[in-house]
């Protein structure tokens, strides 16, 4: 019986614990994002990583991310995630090159 109860605990723990869905097509420029209360830190750092795009997030930004989106141009898309947040892109040419996220802002779910 206790072997069940743990079995149960950590599946609760670990659905709980599941990454967000974020996909970026170079080709096309777009973004599709797939979150239920993920880390905004832990997304951008994995738009990050997919488009290259440095991410600058000040120390305390944080929260929890509940949208669903699919092939949003790049800035739309982080427009979406980023709307309740204090933030400005650095541009080179026509590319966001750089993302930095300042204190401030609403922390309310959306």
């Amino acid at each position: 019986m206790k072997i069940i109860l743990i079995i149960c605990c950590l599946t609760f723990i670990l659905t709980g614990l599941a990454d967000a869905e974020v996909n970026y097509s170079k080709r096309a420029n777009t973004l599709s994002v797939k979150a239920d209360g993920q880390s905004l830190t832990d997304i951008l750092n994995e738009i990050k990583e997919k488009t290259g795009i440095r991410v600058d997030n000040a120390e305390g930004v944080e929260g929890s991310v509940y949208e669903e989106f699919s092939n949003l141009t790049l800035e739309k898309g982080l427009r979406r995630l980023l709307k309740t947040k204090n933030y400005s892109f650095t541009y080179s040419g026509n590319s966001i090159k750089k993302i930095s996220i300042l204190p401030g802002g609403s922390q309310t779910r959306q």
